[in-house]
Formats: structure tokens, C-alpha cells, sequence
């Protein structure tokens, strides 16, 4: 039998700026300034032998700007947009998202969503020589493990009543990056 112990943290500190300005009764504009840190850091031993000691830290700022607005009482429409410098890999990412909001009727609505989103940080599978399957937290680098992006859309309705409401969505997303070690 083996005696294991692992340990696999990760940490995540935040700064984040933001504001919102009025351009027109119909129109905001959002915007700010995120400023990420993250540190994963994994140890493993075996009968007080250490098997891995292995740490990792990311930094990344991102700039996001979104516009809220409204046609008429009909639809509202919000696009926007994140940029991120991600610190560590010294490339820059383009976020962009539109959502759509549509009411059909006095107390129907239905809502539509678009988006590309980036992951820094991903969460490995492990196979080891047994067969059995751990999880690790690990910094994207790129070369190992590939920033995950995926694809978001959603679709989806609501019905709003006597301060009550019932929604119901649905979404489809692909993922492109996943990663597992054997």
C-alpha cells in the first residue's frame, strides 16, 4: 500500500475598479480596470518522502467596457468586451459578449446571449498507474496547458408577475484547451 498525501491550493486576489456613466436616459455605459492575481501551489509525499513540490503564480489586467442599451420598452441590448493582458504569457485576450432581452407581451420575455470567455486557470485530471483519476489546480502556460476558451450561447425565457418570476434557460458551450496527464 502507499501512503499519499497531497495538498493542491489555489489562491485568487483581486483589485477591481469600475463605473458606470449615463450618456443618454436610454444608454449607460460601464466600464473598469480588474487587476488579478492567482498562485496554485501542489505537494505531494509518500511515507514523509516528498514526491512533488511544485508552485505556480499569474497575474493578468483586464479592461471591460459594456453598453447598456434600450430600444424603446421592447429590447434591451448589452455589448460589450473584456481585454486581458495576461502578465505571464505577455499576450493580450479579446473577450466580446452581446446579450439581447426581448419582451413578449406584458410579463414575457425572452433572452438571448452571446460570448467568448478565457480560463487562466485550469483544473487537470490525473491518471495514475492504478487507474484512478485526481484533480489538480495548475496556471495555464500555454505550452502544457493551453488557456481554455470557450463559446457561450444562451437562450431562454421569463415570466414576471406580482414581484414573482419564473425563468428558464438554456446554453450551449464549447470548450477548446482541456487537458489531462497520465
Amino acid at each position: 500500500t502507499k501512503d499519499l498525501e497531497a495538498e493542491n491550493s489555489l489562491r485568487e486576489n483581486t483589485l477591481q475598479v469600475d463605473n458606470r456613466f449615463t450618456l443618454k436616459e436610454a444608454n449607460i455605459l460601464e466600464g473598469g480596470l480588474l487587476f488579478i492575481s492567482n498562485k496554485t501551489e501542489l505537494k505531494e509525499d509518500t511515507f514523509d518522502i516528498i514526491q512533488a513540490n511544485v508552485s505556480g503564480e499569474a497575474r493578468r489586467i483586464t479592461l471591460f467596457l459594456q453598453d447598456r442599451m434600450t430600444a424603446g420598452k421592447i429590447l434591451d441590448i448589452t455589448a460589450g468586451f473584456r481585454l486581458t493582458h495576461a502578465l505571464n504569457l505577455k499576450k493580450l485576450y479579446f473577450e466580446p459578449r452581446i446579450a439581447l432581452s426581448l419582451r413578449a407581451g406584458e410579463y414575457f420575455k425572452v433572452n438571448g446571449a452571446w460570448g467568448i470567455y478565457k480560463q487562466f486557470i485550469s483544473k487537470s485530471s490525473v491518471l495514475d498507474d492504478l487507474g484512478n483519476y485526481r484533480y489538480t489546480w495548475t496556471i495555464c502556460d500555454n505550452e502544457e496547458i493551453p488557456v481554455l476558451e470557450s463559446m457561450h450561447f444562451v437562450l431562454g425565457t421569463s415570466f414576471s408577475r406580482y414581484d414573482f418570476t419564473v425563468s428558464l434557460e438554456g446554453y450551449y458551450k464549447t470548450t477548446e484547451g482541456l487537458t489531462r496527464y497520465i
